[in-house]
């Protein structure tokens, strides 16, 4: 059958049943004004057919139907339904610029399908636009206003784009409780605005959805039902909560320059899934609004960029927990870990070339992590409640595949990054209140200021604070150092007696040294009880006597200071 003959049958009857033809030739409509009903059934599309600026009074529809090529509606209006059921299209389905009551694609194969302009007439609002028991190389939403409830059910398709598009009524993606799906490899949703509430219900998506500069107005919801592997939101607004129920596919969550008005809620609250894997969180860039991660295990938490919202993560298991690059000023942004337990194998927690802020750690003992890492950041405003960071941390992790810490080429002296970490812990300790760690991380801190000086009397004086108290922390060590130093100035004034106690050779064994001084105890214990005098009867009078006095009472005095201080550790005061 020839293209004329076809226009024939479409425009001729009162109502057009058209049955198994072969139509051969393009067919290209333009202007047609059909007012009754068009039933088009086995018939065979050897080339494409157009239709163009026609107007459709009544339903139309095609059945178990072939084209071979495509099919194109340029500024087609159709007053009634427009259907497509168990039809084959090999090549692309075109919709632009029409006016559609009501659409249902029923057990049809389409290669590629494009819906792009804008609906004009928003009166027929109401009907649904429908793809059920449908496969799909592609759907393409384009540069499109659609007022009605747009339904995907039973759909297979590789790819659904949808771009610079106004969706006025609600989205589906299958039938909450239903044996309905969707099934897709990608979702790529750019520069759309959904007016009402977007469903994902049951459905099974392979690869990832990403979703650029869109606007969310109403609730979204992913389904448990509703399987994917990763979901990128880029430059996303939504003023109603966003709700992401976990199961087992789920992998990678990426959130970028986003912002959350209500919430960004991540959970597992039901905790049906069992997770074999870690799935991982990222944020970057702008972030703004409300997040919060709760019971999951086992997660991987990133933060880059500048952060002017709350975060919460509370209830999880995590392997990982990194700052890079981050900013999160204390009077705009928020960041708070609650009842953080690492997972059992390797786990980590690293800020690296960050300023966390005043991010808060809640119940949380991060001496059970494997690495705790903090280099080139400001951590000064933390706040643990319940808490406790480990004595030691490192400025790079020990995980060859992490790559996170500092790169040999930036390393000026691994000493200075020691000593800034610790002296930023030092001061959070100290504004917390908590003498203790404040005085663990300056003994730290004055550890590596002391490696980093040259020998001279600053590095003489660290390296006596260090001996003698572990700068302020060890009164143990300082009574070590007062009683070591009081015995080797009683062996030296020991020398300048007129009757010596004991004679000390260079052949004494250390059986001997033990013995000289089991012997010489009670000797030792009057000298050193009569500081500050630090007499002995029958010293030789001589200059030599009275400078290891002098010396003898500088150090004694430095070690009952150091015993002092150190016994002092759990002051209140600072």
């Amino acid at each position: 059958m020839r293209s004329d003959d076809l226009l024939k049958l479409l425009t001729s009857l009162q109502k057009a049943d058209i049955v198994d033809i072969t139509v051969l030739e393009v067919c290209s409509y333009t202007y047609l004004n059909i007012s009754h009903n068009i039933s088009i059934s086995g018939c065979i599309f050897k080339e494409e057919i157009i239709f163009t600026d026609c107007h459709f009074s009544q339903a139309i529809t095609f059945k178990n139907c072939k084209f071979e090529k495509g099919i194109c509606f340029n500024r087609c209006t159709f007053k009634d339904s427009f259907t497509l059921e168990s039809t084959d299209i090999q090549e692309e389905t075109i919709f632009r610029d029409c006016t559609i009551a009501s659409v249902l694609f029923n057990e049809t194969h389409f290669k590629d399908v494009l819906f792009c302009g804008y609906l004009k007439n928003s009166a027929i609002k109401n009907e649904d636009f429908v793809f059920q028991n449908a496969t799909l190389e592609s759907l393409k939403l384009k540069d499109w206003d659609c007022y009605k409830p747009f339904r995907l059910n039973d759909v297979l398709l590789n790819r659904l784009i949808i771009n610079k598009c106004t969706l006025i009524n609600e989205i589906s993606f299958g039938l909450f409780e239903g044996a309905n799906f969707f099934f897709a490899d990608d979702i790529y949703i750019e520069s759309t605005t959904f007016k009402q509430r977007v469903d994902f219900f049951d459905g099974n998506i392979k690869k990832m959805i990403y979703a650029h500069k869109v606007n969310f107005e109403e609730q979204v919801v992913f389904n448990r039902n509703f399987c994917f592997t990763k979901l990128w939101l880029a430059e996303v607004r939504a003023k109603y909560s966003f709700d992401i129920d976990f199961q087992d596919n789920f992998e990678d969550l990426e959130i970028n320059d986003c912002i959350f008005d209500t919430s960004l809620s991540v959970r597992d609250l039901e905790k049906l899934v069992d997770w074999k894997k870690t799935i991982s969180i990222n944020f970057s860039g702008i972030i703004k609004g409300n997040y919060i991660i709760e019971e999951i295990p086992t997660i991987s938490i990133h933060f880059s960029g500048i952060n002017y919202g709350n975060i919460i993560c509370q209830n999880i298991n995590t392997k990982f927990i990194t700052f890079t690059q981050f900013r999160n000023f204390s009077n705009t942004g928020k960041v708070l870990f609650s009842s953080i337990h690492p997972n059992q194998h390797f786990n980590a927690l690293i800020i690296n070339d960050s300023n966390i802020g005043n991010t808060e750690f809640e119940n949380i003992d991060f001496r059970n992590f494997n690495e705790f890492v903090i280099v080139k950041s400001d951590v000064s405003n933390v706040i643990l409640s319940n808490s406790l960071f480990p004595k030691i941390i490192q400025i790079a992790s020990k995980n060859p595949t992490l790559g996170y810490g500092v790169r040999d080429f930036e390393k000026i002296n691994d000493n200075m990054y020691y000593r800034d970490s610790y002296r930023q812990l030092k001061l959070a300790m100290e504004k917390m209140g908590n003498r203790y760690y404040a005085l663990v991380y300056k003994s730290k801190e004055m550890y590596y200021h002391r490696k980093e000086l040259n020998w001279g009397w600053d590095k003489l004086l660290l390296y006596i604070n260090y001996l003698s108290n572990n700068n302020g922390i060890s009164w143990i060590r300082g009574i070590l150092f007062t009683l070591i130093c009081a015995w080797f100035s009683f062996i030296a004034l020991n020398s300048q007696l007129e009757q010596p106690f004991f004679y000390w050779t260079t052949q004494i064994n250390f059986y001997e040294s033990i013995k000289i001084f089991h012997h010489n105890i009670g000797h030792f214990i009057s000298y050193l009880s009569s500081y500050p005098i630090l007499k002995l009867d029958g010293l030789k009078d001589s200059w030599l006597v009275d400078l290891i006095v002098l010396l003898s009472r500088i150090f004694i005095s430095v070690g009952i200071y150091q015993i002092v201080v150190a016994f002092r550790k759990y002051s209140n005061k600072i």
